[in-house]
């Protein structure tokens, strides 16, 4: 029988502690010594360079495919081949100059593999057009999903929501920050589930959180991104986690 490993992109990550506590396991990172066994299951959460382990090792994400998740860029590119509905994107600044002169919102993205927001400039003016790597158009969405897939399958999802005590005037076209976090729905748009797999698929991912805008009006769910160290987690999102990766481990 397997035994799992847990290997953090860094040291840390809360949702990687909590999941290694409950699998009574072991929760490393670069640095933190760690000597592969040929008995183990390495959970990579979010590593996007090689762990020096030899290519027969059983790895949960490989690191190949997390740096493909990471860069908004290739996995855009990769989403348009497999047919996943994404904003439009350009990294021409004229164009996306006649976007906001349209009307539109520009998201200026100056870091392809920012997190929670990390290198977003918002430009609703034309003014407010920096230059940037990637250029992607706002597109309108009601509600904005995080749906958890694992080997094929969604395990989870949860909708993004602005806590109560947020300060009146809180951004609401960024969906993330101390001000928002994951709230419990019993259900979500099949269209959003199907869209969380393809895009795992995509990546060659064999999990991650994958966050989806859905617009009812055109019936149509946005990938936005793949979180392949995922945060934010509760107890039902650590059970169905936990749970995963106890079935990869009696395989």
């Amino acid at each position: 029988m397997l035994s799992p490993i847990i290997y953090s992109y860094k040291s840390g990550m809360r949702s990687a502690k909590m999941i290694a506590n409950a699998l009574r396991c072991k929760n490393h990172y670069p640095g933190s010594g760690y000597v592969y066994n040929h008995n183990d299951l390495i959970v990579n959460w979010g590593t996007g360079s090689p762990i020096g382990v030899p290519q027969s090792a059983r790895i949960l994400n490989k690191y190949t495919a997390i740096k493909k998740s990471a860069n908004k860029k290739t996995s855009f590119r990769l989403f348009e081949q497999h047919g996943i509905t994404i904003p439009e994107r350009t990294t021409s600044i004229q164009i996306a100059r006649e976007w906001i002169n349209a009307g539109e919102v520009v998201f200026c993205r100056q870091i392809l593999d920012g997190q929670n927001g990390e290198g977003v400039v918002l430009a609703k003016e034309e003014n407010q057009l920096v230059s940037s790597l990637l250029y992607t158009k706002y597109v309108r969405n009601r509600d904005e999903f995080r749906v958890h897939v694992f080997k094929g399958e969604p395990i989870f999802w949860t909708m993004k929501e602005l806590d109560r005590n947020a300060p009146s005037g809180t951004e609401h076209y960024i969906k993330s920050g101390e001000y928002w976090s994951m709230s419990w729905v019993d259900n979500i748009p099949e269209i959003c589930k199907e869209q969380a797999i393809k895009a795992t698929a995509a990546l060659g991912l064999d999990f991650a959180a994958v966050d989806i805008g859905m617009n009812y009006y055109r019936n149509t769910a946005y990938v936005f991104e793949t979180n392949t160290a995922p945060g934010g987690f509760g107890l039902i999102t650590l059970n169905r986690y936990v749970q995963a990766i106890k079935r990869e481990l009696n395989e």
